[in-house]
C-alpha cells in the first residue's frame, strides 16, 4: 500500500520455523529451519547443521624386546589409544537461490534454496582427535644349545 507522497512502502511478513527431526540418535531437532515469506522482495531462511569429524594418527613405538629366547617376534599391535575433543568451531555460510545445500546432523538433509531466496547456514563442526599407539616385539635370541657329550671307557 502506497501511502501519499512520501513513498512509504508496508509489507506483511510471515515468519515460518520448521523443526526437522534428529537424523541419529536421541537428542532434538538435527536441523531449525526459519524461513521469512512476504510480499515486496527475497525472502531469508536460516538452517543449521552440525558435522562430526574424527581424525586418527598411528603412532608406532619402538619394538619391545623379546621375553624368552626363540621367540619369532611379533607384528606391531595396538598398545593403547588417546582420544581428545577439540573446541566446537562455528561457522556461517550464506547461499542464494536457486540452490541445494545439505544441513542437518552431519549434513544429511537436502535443503533447496528456492530463486530469489537467501539461506545462511550455521554449520558447528566438533572435532575429535583420536592417537593410536602400536608396538611390535622384537625376535627373540638364540636360545642357548647344550650338548651334553658321554665318555664311556
Amino acid at each position: 500500500m502506497r501511502v501519499g507522497r512520501i513513498g512509504l512502502w508496508v509489507t506483511t511478513l510471515t515468519c515460518v520455523v520448521a523443526l526437522a527431526p534428529a537424523a541419529f540418535g536421541v537428542g532434538g531437532p538435527s536441523a531449525v529451519v526459519g524461513r521469512a515469506v512476504g510480499g515486496g522482495g527475497p525472502t531469508q531462511s536460516t538452517t543449521t547443521s552440525t558435522k562430526h569429524v574424527v581424525t586418527t594418527t598411528r603412532v608406532d613405538l619402538v619394538p619391545a624386546p623379546a621375553s624368552e629366547c626363540g621367540f619369532p617376534g611379533s607384528d606391531p599391535v595396538l598398545v593403547e589409544e588417546t582420544s581428545v575433543a577439540l573446541d566446537p568451531v562455528l561457522s556461517t555460510t550464506t547461499t542464494f537461490g536457486p540452490a541445494t545445500i545439505y544441513v542437518g546432523e552431519d549434513e544429511l538433509q537436502e535443503f533447496f534454496v528456492a530463486a530469489g531466496t537467501a539461506n545462511t547456514n550455521t554449520r558447528t563442526t566438533y572435532e575429535t582427535v583420536v592417537t593410536q599407539y602400536f608396538q611390535a616385539v622384537e625376535p627373540g635370541p638364540p636360545c642357548a644349545v647344550v650338548l651334553a657329550v658321554r665318555f664311556t671307557g
